[in-house]
């Protein structure tokens, strides 16, 4: 694939583990969309036409033989001679198109691995599993392989019901359900509940960080939580509280929603709606978990960078040259590699983190000089391949 005047990776093209050079040629765009809520997906557009036998003119993809439902197909970035997979599923949608001022267009859509999970619904009980077994209960029956990073333990619930739901659905209910973020990578399927730990990469505002948009948002923050229920057997109210304590580990030094919110309009403490906890283990663990997806969203932005396959799900950047507020470590939430022949290959990441940098009185931060990615070494998080679902 030819770039004139773009620097940085090259995208490759694989289809059924071969690299297709005519796909490379005849690019016109790529979108990678990769979140903690879907199934990555990858839509790309083709040139439709191109010189066939005897210098005929040839529609390039409408007859199958190449870009066809069902075949593997990957998408790699080059760095010299290796190449870093971006996307790696199978095709699921064609499309074709005939723009009155441009050559025919052939498209392809795909989709990872946890496309399979989403056309069985299903209504049944998972008994005296924890959600870590639930999730990997799910992942064994679409022959997923899974690797649990997990710092927390989790208590087995007496029951778990997927009512009348894809799996796909259900596994990201039970994610969300204990404050776990999930996603597959090159085939297995990463489990994590530590956001505090990954990869950190350096992005500099003037140099390989392009643009950035951020908002500190008060509005779904609360100083509380309570999750309440009934536990059957001892016949009594349950009733568990989360606050800013469930974030800790995560704030690094900052000022988290709630408190920002405390000093400013004072306490707003909330009830979760239809949790019904049976314990007050479950209660607590509920309320932690729904108390930290909140104060997460506190800071939010969008990234766009110059296109680099390291920038991942699960990983962290660290934003500089934006001033004390917003400079810092943020987690990514969402990833978007783009490509198109006018701009090249970009990296677009949405963004967040459960704090404001500490206001610092007479600093300020110069704009930044230029510079190359300075890649961060991860911290070490605790490694659980069958979580035993028990407190210690």
């Amino acid at each position: 694939m030819t770039m004139s005047g773009i620097t940085g990776p090259i995208l490759q093209l694989w289809l059924e583990g071969e690299h297709k050079q005519v796909l490379d040629e005849t690019l016109i765009s790529l979108e990678v969309a990769d979140t903690l809520d879907a199934a990555a997906r990858c839509r790309a557009r083709f040139v439709n036409v191109g010189t066939g036998p005897g210098g005929r003119t040839v529609f390039l993809y409408c007859n199958r033989e190449l870009l066809d439902f069902g075949k593997e197909f990957r998408v790699e970035a080059l760095h010299g001679r290796a190449g870093t997979s971006i996307f790696e599923g199978d095709i699921r949608a064609l499309e074709t198109a005939y723009p009155p001022d441009s050559p025919p267009e052939f498209s392809i859509l795909a989709e990872d691995p946890l496309f399979g999970m989403r056309l069985p619904h299903r209504t049944r009980l998972f008994y005296h599993l924890s959600i870590p077994d639930v999730l990997e209960a799910i992942a064994s029956e679409h022959g997923l392989q899974i690797d649990m990073r997990l710092a927390a333990s989790y208590s087995p619930y007496a029951a778990l019901a997927q009512l009348e739901q894809s799996d796909l659905s259900f596994l990201y209910d039970c994610a969300r359900r204990a404050g776990i973020d999930l996603w597959v990578r090159d085939g297995v399927l990463d489990v994590s509940d530590d956001r505090s730990t990954g990869n950190e990469i350096q992005l500099t505002y003037g140099d390989n960080l392009l643009s950035f948009h951020a908002r500190a948002d008060l509005a779904e923050q609360v100083t509380s939580l309570t999750a309440s229920g009934w536990d059957v057997q001892s016949k009594r109210e349950i009733s568990e509280t989360a606050d800013v304590g469930a974030l800790r580990d995560e704030l690094d030094g900052r000022r988290s929603g709630s408190q920002h919110l405390l000093e400013s309009f004072g306490e707003r403490r909330e009830h979760l709606p239809s949790s019904l906890p049976s314990t007050a283990e479950e209660a607590r663990a509920l309320a932690e978990a729904a108390f930290r997806w909140r104060g997460r969203q506190f800071v939010s932005g969008v990234v766009l960078a110059q296109g680099d396959p390291e920038l991942r799900l699960g990983g962290r950047v660290d934003l500089d040259g934006l001033g004390n507020l917003f400079s810092g470590s943020y987690y990514i939430e969402k990833v978007r590699h783009l490509y198109d022949r006018q701009s090249g290959y970009r990296t677009e990441l949405h963004v967040s983190r459960p704090g404001l940098e500490p206001a610092r009185s007479g600093q300020k931060k110069g704009l930044p000089k230029k510079g190359k990615v300075q890649r961060r070494p991860s911290k070490t998080a605790s490694t659980t391949k069958k979580p035993t679902g028990r407190n210690p």
